[in-house]
């Protein structure tokens, strides 16, 4: 279940009909086959998730965890909507970053 909370928009392949999953729970990276049976449906999720990233965007909000070193590398792509969960909370979640004496990000 974790995996599929996981998904964000630039993990499903439309072209060549497959998901990708990072990480997963053996830590390994795999592809699995998109079902063509929900491709559609699939679709008309990504699109309201853009629609609603471009909602909390103009609502100052947006962001979203971005992995590893990624977010000092790519400090803008947490905005970026392909970074976007497939399934977005119903709330929106404000953390507060902690900083430990390693300088790693909580």
């Amino acid at each position: 279940m974790k995996e599929v909370q996981n998904i964000r928009i630039k993990d499903i392949d439309f072209g060549f009909d497959k998901i990708y999953i990072w990480d997963s729970k053996s830590l390994k990276d795999r592809t699995l086959p998109l079902p063509l049976k929900i491709k559609e449906e699939l679709k008309i999720q990504v699109q309201k998730v853009k629609e609603l990233h471009q909602k909390d965007l103009n609502d100052g909000y947006g962001s979203v965890y971005i992995p590893y070193a990624l977010e000092r590398k790519f400090p803008k792509a947490k905005y970026e909507t392909k970074w976007q969960y497939i399934f977005p909370m119903d709330k929106s979640q404000q953390t507060q970053e902690v900083v430990n004496k390693d300088g790693i990000i909580f």
